[in-house]
C-alpha cells in the first residue's frame, strides 16, 4: 500500500513508531490473553452462581447458557405458537431493494473503524 503525504498530512515517521509500538503490544496482549484464559480454567472449578474473594480478586462464576432457537422452533413452530415470534426488518433485504442513496438518510455515522493486522516482521521483533 502506498501512502501519499502532503504538507498537512500525517507524519509517517511518527506513524511508523506508533505501528512498531502497536505491534509489540499486540504480541504481548496475545501472550497475556492466552495465559489469562489458562488461569480462568482453574477458577471454573469454583461454585457456579457465586462470587468468591480470592486473593486480590473477586471472582464470579456464572452459568453460560443460551437457548437453542432451532430446537425451540422445531418444537414450537410459528404456525402453532405465533406469540413466541416477532418480525423485524432485515437489513440484507433492505440493501437488496433500496439504493444506497435512499439508505443515506437512515445511516448513522460513528467514528471511523480502524483495523490493524500485524505483519510477520513486526510479530517476530516483538516476541
Amino acid at each position: 500500500m502506498t501512502t501519499t503525504t502532503t504538507s498537512s498530512g500525517p507524519d509517517m515517521g511518527m506513524l511508523e513508531q506508533l505501528a512498531d509500538e502497536y505491534a509489540a503490544l499486540a504480541a504481548e496482549h496475545e501472550t497475556i490473553s492466552a495465559r489469562m484464559e489458562e488461569l480462568k480454567k482453574h477458577f471454573r472449578s469454583l461454585a457456579v452462581g457465586h462470587t468468591h474473594d480470592v486473593g486480590p480478586l473477586t471472582v464470579t462464576v456464572s452459568r453460560n447458557a443460551r437457548l437453542n432457537t432451532r430446537a425451540l422452533a422445531a418444537s414450537y413452530p410459528e404456525s402453532e405458537a405465533p406469540e413466541l415470534y416477532s418480525s423485524k426488518i432485515d437489513t440484507g433485504r433492505v440493501r437488496e431493494h433500496l439504493d444506497e442513496d435512499m439508505l443515506e438518510d437512515f445511516t448513522t455515522e460513528a467514528e471511523p473503524r480502524v483495523t490493524i493486522k500485524v505483519t510477520g516482521e513486526a510479530q517476530g521483533a516483538a516476541a
